[in-house]
């Protein structure tokens, strides 16, 4: 208006950088199935200048820096899973870091739990470590095996089924195949045993061979505890049919599984009734017993004596005076 001349503020300088803020782009990436390697990682769809690399070895919680200002990354004999990225910049515009690329080291470890004993249970396993798969697995081995799973078992193992098991891996950018070795220990058998039985509550004496090693007695049919070794066991008072068990053990593997030996506790028998027989004059007699259990056994005498006939009836021989049979 009419107030004098115009002032001015004072003047400041707007410096524009060309091209704008950077962008990080993308880290390739590379898998390897355990043993050497190397390679070179490249990154791509980037814009500003590269001014360092960047590596991980805790999945990215922690970098460390790489003097190395071009667009690919040299790497060798890398033992774990490692992250890479770039850090870009533009002038004053700022840093960005790419998106990582990851160099994944799976190693795999192939077991199995050997040795082991005839007739028992093959275990094999693969552990994984470096990445989270998914995984394949294709195991072979003796007598036809195969199997899908990572850790399969392999029952009832004979001695033909030792040698070696192979597995291949499949892991997403590559497969391997590793070997673990089996051996199977022979085991002792029960070739024979032999039971008592028992007329009334008492000790019994039980018995077993062995095609080799300690026979050892049990009174479970597994687990528990020895109660005896040896070819034969005198057990303690039986008032009831009881089974014990036996194993052989060749100090590595044992027979399996326990075989029962059995100790019966028979009812004491008695005699029910009898029939009396009669005649006139000279001649043989029929005479008839009845039992709880058993055998009717007949006798010439009330101890000792002869034993005549078995039956519940018994036909005398001619007799001329009254006799008396037991």
């Amino acid at each position: 208006g009419s107030c004098g001349s115009p002032v001015y503020s004072p003047s400041a300088s707007v410096v524009v950088v060309s091209g704008g803020a950077p962008i990080g782009g993308t880290v390739s990436s590379d898998s390897y199935c355990g043993g050497s390697n190397s390679g070179t990682l490249t990154l791509t769809g980037y814009t500003g200048t590269i001014s360092k690399w960047q590596r991980s070895f805790d999945n990215g919680v922690v970098w460390s820096d790489i003097s190395n200002t071009s667009t690919t990354n040299a790497y060798s004999s890398i033992s774990q899973t490692t992250l890479y990225r770039a850090v870009l910049t533009n002038g004053t515009c700022g840093s960005v870091s790419s998106a990582p690329g990851a160099v994944t080291v799976y190693n795999f470890n192939t077991s199995n739990n050997g040795p082991v004993c005839e007739g028992s249970t093959l275990s094999l396993g693969v552990t994984t470590t470096g990445g989270s798969g998914p995984f394949t697995f294709d195991w072979t081995g003796p007598n036809g095996f195969s199997s899908t799973d990572q850790n399969p078992d392999v029952t009832n193992l004979q001695t033909d089924g030792a040698g070696t098991y192979s597995v291949e891996i499949g892991s997403p950018g590559c497969t391997v195949t590793q070997t673990t070795d089996v051996t199977v220990s022979p085991a002792p058998t029960i070739t024979n045993v032999t039971g008592a039985s028992l007329c009334a509550p008492g000790t019994a004496t039980i018995a077993a061979t062995a095609s080799s090693g300690t026979i050892r007695w049990y009174n479970v049919n597994a687990g528990g505890s020895v109660i005896s070794t040896g070819a034969s066991y005198t057990t303690p008072s039986q008032s009831a049919t009881t089974s014990y068990y036996v194993e052989s053990t060749n100090g590595t593997c044992a027979s399996f599984p326990r075989q029962a030996v059995t100790v019966t506790v028979n009812a004491t028998p008695t005699i029910t009734s009898t029939t009396d027989g009669e005649r006139c004059g000279t001649g043989s007699v029929t005479l008839g017993a009845s039992a709880s259990v058993g055998v009717v056994k007949w006798f010439d005498a009330a101890t000792g004596g002869t034993e005549l006939a078995e039956g519940d009836s018994y036909d005398t021989p001619s007799i001329s005076t009254t006799t008396s049979y037991y």
